[in-house]
């Protein structure tokens, strides 16, 4: 073999073993645990000398390279390192539960979000009359759209995109219509300048939340892709477009930014939109896995000639450059004996949606982080790491206090193990009276089963440190959560109260009191077949869980995922919760839209003559006869919106879950995909007694109490 090739599969191997690892168990990036030290609060960085130090260390750092070739730290260079540059300063500004609303046009449902007043980005929003959906590439199981001709109005003259495509983002406004026939009816079809297989969803900020103009923001950029290395986070833009949408057959562009750097997550109150972006470094000719000496040799001259300005994320308003986003001023470095001294920075941004061209607020940090948590009070940053020697893991959490619109960094603290992965990482974090509370897990393989370790930990703020003030299970509640093999399913905290539902073989629902905070305890426990995939509450005593059913394998050790479960639980005595009714739905291969992602859920809070109702995108797998063979999927049959009420037990009502009917969208006969759609974006508006359903780009609409009966595609 030759020296080359030698020094290609040394090269390759160390990450084709981290890829493997981190698509087989979703693991994240390979660290020491430091959990047991306080080396983990962020340094204000002294001088733009220092921060070009660090990004240059690590970017070197972090090329991979055999062992084969060494090269000494004081290698000397092809030529003399310039002087360091000084960027240019970056900007300053001067300045849930899902929801129902309620307007002239009567009630509708909301986005669903996991902290009650903190709105999240969707790909639909919908003002009271008027429904804004950012149309999705997501097409692989869907019949093709015809094409329209879009026109965009502008109050100004924006640049194409540097690199055109021919699938560009189309957002669609319609105006819908209301009893006795419910009707969606296209009045604006607008072109964005990014693809449309990157990530588009919308905010609107509205007049009856006090904004002078109703608003419209369409975020759009690619997300990145691995967490284990810096690498895939190169060369990514966001972009944001605001709207003045007062008549929305007519949107006006108020203002267009682009930002250097991926999209992590979004979060707006009020008028302040908190953007977190990921940026690596990229210089021309650089490479991130070098396979020869003169490779990394290349690498070390590329570093070294490379100014701070070449290194760092810049932000652009209305196809204007207007310098970069992080300097000193406004960056914080990660300890250099923490762990993730990646070349990566991550920036902060809090843009106020009122004033049109407003500069946006900017703080910054060194490293790489995966989660965003909003609360009222606070930004929340999660940074996971795993080290693969002993198994461990810990999670360092970094804070952020608003004020006014400002982020400024007050404090660091870690806790054992991590919050998980994708969209469910957010709702382990919550909140509440000055204290946050986390759910962590860590795991490690015994040779036979998958061990974990879940832990509830109570943080407090003290000193520039969150301090844990207190875990559970501890020396005084010694139970576990989750028997042995069982995995962390649905998170949800709603007030003094967290539940929790772990599985394997059967669900077992756990309901923690935290009403004394720095004793929380398991205050009570449900052991039924399947298990719920997400929770939602409907009020303090009643818990709604959709997952799915679950059927023992005859091995006795693990079960297969069946049909669709929604299950409806009291917890009015917390000690003693209870499964009050369970509807079934499918069989195996059914999916429910929100079992992937919280925002595939509407739902209607009960009125003084309804109930609550609840709409979820379903995908029906069923037969008459089963398969052969247990881990076979049935035949898909339709994909849908499926209609419940929900009653609490007020009014003289008993607490029941009654599916109420079926708005069939797709089914085997009228689909061109025998092997079903995707259903991974759809959405569900309730207005009134009209439902609307987004299945895929097209919408179907029709009356609550009969809703075979319907209008679409639309």
């Amino acid at each position: 073999m030759s020296k080359i090739k030698t020094i290609l599969l040394l090269s390759l191997l160390p990450l084709l073993i981290i890829s493997c690892d981190s698509f087989l168990n979703n693991t994240p990036q390979k660290t020491a645990d430091n959990s047991t030290n306080n080396s983990f609060r962020l340094n204000q960085s002294n001088s733009n000398t220092e921060l070009e130090t660090y990004l240059k260390t690590a970017l070197k750092q972090s090329t991979i390279y055999s062992d084969v070739i060494m090269l000494a730290d004081n290698a000397p260079p092809a030529q003399a390192s310039p002087a360091p540059s000084s960027a240019t300063s970056a900007p300053t500004s001067g300045a849930a539960n899902s929801s129902s609303s309620s307007t002239e046009s009567g009630n509708y449902s909301s986005t669903n979000l996991w902290e009650k007043g903190i709105d999240e980005a969707d790909r639909m929003k919908f003002d009271g009359q008027n429904l804004y959906v950012m149309q999705t590439s997501d097409l692989y199981f869907y019949d093709a759209l015809p094409v329209a001709t879009p026109a965009v109005s502008n109050s100004l003259s924006i640049s194409p995109p540097s690199n055109p495509t021919s699938n560009e983002t189309e957002l669609r406004i319609l105006s819908l219509s209301g009893a006795p026939h419910y009707n969606a009816t296209e009045i604006k079809r607008l072109t964005l300048p990014w693809s449309a297989n990157t990530s588009s969803n919308l905010y609107l900020r509205t007049q009856q939340e006090g904004a002078n103009n109703s608003l419209l923001a369409a975020l759009g950029g690619a997300s990145g892709n691995d967490w284990q290395t810096p690498w895939g986070w190169q060369q990514g833009e966001t972009q944001l477009h605001i709207y003045n949408v007062n008549t929305p057959a007519s949107p006006v562009l108020r203002s267009h930014y682009s930002f250097d750097g991926y999209q992590i997550s979004s979060r707006r109150i009020g008028s302040q939109l908190y953007l977190a972006l990921r940026y690596t470094p990229s210089l021309p000719g650089f490479m991130p896995y070098p396979y020869t000496q003169d490779d990394e040799l290349n690498n070390q001259q590329l570093i070294q000639n490379a100014t701070l300005n070449d290194l760092l994320p810049k932000w652009r308003l209305n196809g204007k450059e207007q310098g970069t986003l992080a300097n000193a001023d406004n960056c914080y470095l990660i300890p250099s004996n923490a762990e993730n001294s990646a070349p990566a920075l991550i920036t902060l941004l809090s843009i106020n949606l009122d004033q049109a061209d407003s500069a946006p607020h900017v703080s910054c940090i060194t490293g790489s982080s995966q989660t965003l948590y909003l609360s009222s009070n606070a930004l929340y940053l999660a940074n996971p790491a795993y080290n693969y020697v002993d198994s461990s893991s810990h999670t360092t959490l970094h804070k952020f206090s608003l004020n006014n619109g400002l982020l400024n960094y007050s404090a660091s603290g870690q806790i054992k193990g991590t919050l998980g992965w994708g969209d469910k990482a957010s709702s382990h974090l919550s909140e509440h009276n000055g204290l946050l509370r986390v759910v962590s897990s860590s795991s490690n393989w015994n040779g036979n089963l998958t061990q974990y370790d879940h832990r509830l930990t109570v943080l407090k703020e003290q000193a520039g440190e969150l301090i844990p003030v207190a875990q559970l299970p501890n020396e005084t509640e010694p139970q576990k959560l989750g028997k042995p093999g069982e995995d962390i399913y649905a998170v949800r905290f709603a007030g003094d109260k967290l539940y929790l539902v772990t599985f394997q073989k059967t669900d077992p629902l756990y309901v923690i009191d935290l009403s004394d905070p720095q004793n929380p305890n398991i205050a009570g426990t449900l052991e039924i077949p399947g298990y719920s995939d997400y929770l939602h509450p409907i009020n303090d005593q009643l818990v709604l869980g959709i997952g799915k059913e679950a059927l023992l394998d005859a091995s006795g050790n693990f079960s297969w995922y069946q049909g669709i479960k929604l299950g409806l639980f009291d917890i009015s005595d917390i000690s003693n919760p209870v499964e009050k009714k369970s509807i079934a739905i499918g069989k195996r291969g059914s999916d429910a839209t929100v079992l992937n992602s919280h925002h595939g859920l509407a739902y209607l809070a009960a009125t003084a003559t309804t109930p609550a109702r609840l709409a979820l995108p379903i995908n029906l797998h069923d037969a008459s006869s089963a398969p052969s063979n247990p881990w076979e999927f049935y035949p898909w049959l339709h994909s849908g919106l499926y209609l419940f009420d929900i009653y609490d037990g007020q009014q003289n009502s008993l607490i029941d879950l009654q599916q109420q009917g079926i708005l069939t969208a797709k089914t085997a006969t009228s689909s061109s995909n025998p092997w079903g759609e995707s259903i991974n974006n759809d959405r569900a508006l309730l207005l009134n007694d009209g439902v609307f359903y987004l299945h895929g780009n097209e919408i179907w609409s029709a009356d609550w109490n009969s809703p075979t009966v319907s209008n679409g595609p639309q």
